[in-house]
């Protein structure tokens, strides 16, 4: 009986960096959602963008999280457009805020363009950040 033989995507893995230096090896079909978020010069540096959107604010944050949902409150009240990504129902969320807080789970996390997170921003580093990616 031959050998059978491995499916393309278990042949060419792909390495990507982790927390703490050094890299990982993950079959492409493995490869978590997020890591499709992070630019190939920025993974080095851990900073997350969405490639569409860059200079559209990105929230991490959970439903019943006061800070959280004071900056929802900012962003409305400045008009700002903004997405919001809830950690506690998304694993590859979750993963994020650890890979942006060197494992620990931290949040609410803003990330505004290529700029680096801000963690749990007050409302002068939101309209700084804001400002620098206008």
């Amino acid at each position: 009986m031959p050998a059978k033989a491995l499916p393309v995507h278990a042949r060419n893995p792909i390495r990507f960096p982790v927390a703490g230096g050094g890299t990982s090896k993950v079959a492409r079909r493995q490869r978590p959602f997020v890591f499709s978020l992070f630019s190939g010069k920025d993974v080095e540096k851990g900073i997350p963008i969405l490639q569409a959107m860059a200079a559209k604010p990105l929230l991490y944050g959970a439903d019943w999280c006061k800070k959280t949902i004071a900056i929802q409150d900012y962003f409305k009240t400045h008009n700002v457009s903004y997405d919001y990504i809830n950690v506690e129902k998304s694993d590859e969320a979750m993963q994020a805020i650890q890979d942006m807080n060197r494992g620990r789970v931290r949040f609410p996390m803003v990330v505004v363009g290529e700029q680096k997170p801000l963690k749990n921003p007050s409302p002068e580093e939101l309209d700084a950040a804001l400002a620098e990616a206008n």
